[in-house]
C-alpha cells in the first residue's frame, strides 16, 4: 500500500493512530521521552516498520544500539533494505549524521519518516554552551527537514530527575519541548506502558494508550485509568 506524500498526517498503524487524530503529523517534530525500559525503542521499531509496510523507506538515526534482531522479528527481514541506518559513536558524529540525513532527504524526496533515537544520549555526556548550541542546531536542522521536505520527525529524548520540583523532566529543557509540536510522554506500570499526549497542537491533549511488549512489537493493551 502506497500513501500519498502530499499527506498531512503519516499513518503509524499502531495504537498511536487514535490518540494522535490518525497517525503522526507531517511538517513537524514528534518528541516521545520516557524512562528507561518504558518502550520508546519498540514503539519507533514498530512504527518505521508499518511506514516500510506502506511502501516507504525510513531514516533511523541510531544513539542507542539498535537490535537489528529485533527489528528484523518486527518488520520481517526483507522490510530492512528499506531501513536506512546511520549510527553516530559521540555526539560529533550525530551532529554530522544530522548534515548528512539532511542532504539524504532532500535528494530524494520521497522519505516521509525520519527518526532520531535518541536525540539526546550523547548530549547528556557534554558539557557546556557549546553542547547546547548544537543541539539547538541540530533542532533547527531536523525542523526545517520536517516543514521543508513534509517529513515527520520522531525524536526520542531521556530524562533526569529534577531535584527541586521533586520530578522527571525530559533533557533538553525548554528548547527542545518549544520546537518539538507534538510531546508524547512515556510511563511503565508493571508490563503495560502508557503513552500520553502530552502537548498537540491540533488533537486532545491528555489522551492516553496502553500497550504491551510482543513478539510483534507493541500491541495494545486492555488496560486503563
Amino acid at each position: 500500500m502506497q500513501v500519498e506524500m502530499e499527506s498531512h498526517v503519516l499513518p503509524t498503524l499502531t495504537l498511536l493512530d487514535d490518540i494522535l487524530g490518525g497517525g503522526l503529523e507531517r511538517g513537524v517534530i514528534t518528541e516521545i521521552y520516557g524512562e528507561g525500559g518504558t518502550g520508546k525503542t519498540n514503539l519507533c521499531m514498530c512504527i518505521a516498520a508499518n511506514v516500510i509496510r506502506q511502501g516507504f523507506k525510513v531514516v533511523y538515526v541510531d544513539t542507542e544500539g539498535l537490535p537489528m534482531h529485533r527489528m528484523a522479528q518486527i518488520a520481517g527481514r526483507d522490510a530492512l533494505k528499506d531501513l536506512i541506518v546511520y549510527r553516530p559513536t559521540d555526539w560529533e558524529e550525530q551532529n554530522s549524521a544530522v548534515d548528512e540525513v539532511s542532504r539524504l532527504l532532500e535528494r530524494r524526496g520521497d522519505i516521509p519518516l525520519l527518526i532520531v533515537d535518541s536525540l539526546t544520549n550523547f548530549y547528556r555526556l557534554e558539557f557546556g554552551e557549546e553542547a547546547v548550541r548544537d543541539l539547538g542546531r541540530q533542532l533547527l536542522k531536523l525542523q526545517k527537514m520536517a516543514r521543508n521536505l513534509n517529513v515527520a520527525v520522531v525524536v526520542t529524548n531521556q530524562v533526569y530527575t529534577d531535584t527541586h520540583e521533586g520530578r522527571i523532566k525530559p533533557i533538553g529543557g525548554h528548547m527542545l519541548q518549544h520546537v518539538a509540536k507534538v510531546i508524547l510522554a512515556l510511563e511503565r506500570h508493571s508490563d503495560v506502558r502508557v503513552v500520553r499526549v502530552e502537548k498537540h497542537r491540533s488533537y486532545m491533549d491528555g489522551a492516553k494508550a496502553y500497550f504491551l511488549i510482543t513478539d510483534r512489537g507493541v500491541e495494545a493493551a486492555p488496560y486503563g485509568d
